[in-house]
């Protein structure tokens, strides 16, 4: 049994799939415990029944659903990114900030265990 995630990645516009494998691999490097499953039509990694982060494709970027306390935390580093309350916005043409990505998950499973 599949968890869907490829393919969503698959039925994503060409262009921008290796983005998402790029994505896909930093979150499951970061968090190799987590179960990951499609939910509200997006990527989603969880521990239990937290979730700790989901992707999705826009029309014209990449959305990571990180939560509002990780933006909040992480206001200054987000700076050059479009933001919602709770989501990053990244163009097709930039790079992945694996790095960031990977704090954030940190960030919020620390969160998790507070």
């Amino acid at each position: 049994m599949t968890d869907g995630i490829e393919e969503y990645i698959m039925a994503s516009p060409h262009h921008i799939q290796e983005k998402l494998y790029q994505i896909k691999a930093v979150i499951e490097e970061a968090i190799p415990e987590a179960t990951s499953r499609i939910a509200w039509n997006m990527p989603t990694y969880s521990i239990g029944k937290a979730n700790i982060i989901h992707f999705s494709v826009q029309k014209k970027f990449i959305t990571l659903h990180v939560g509002i306390s990780a933006i909040n935390f992480f206001r200054e580093r987000l700076a050059g990114y479009s933001t919602t309350k709770s989501t990053i916005h990244l163009k097709f043409d930039a790079e992945i900030p694996a790095e960031l990505i990977r704090k954030i998950i940190s960030y919020n499973l620390f969160e998790l265990q507070a």
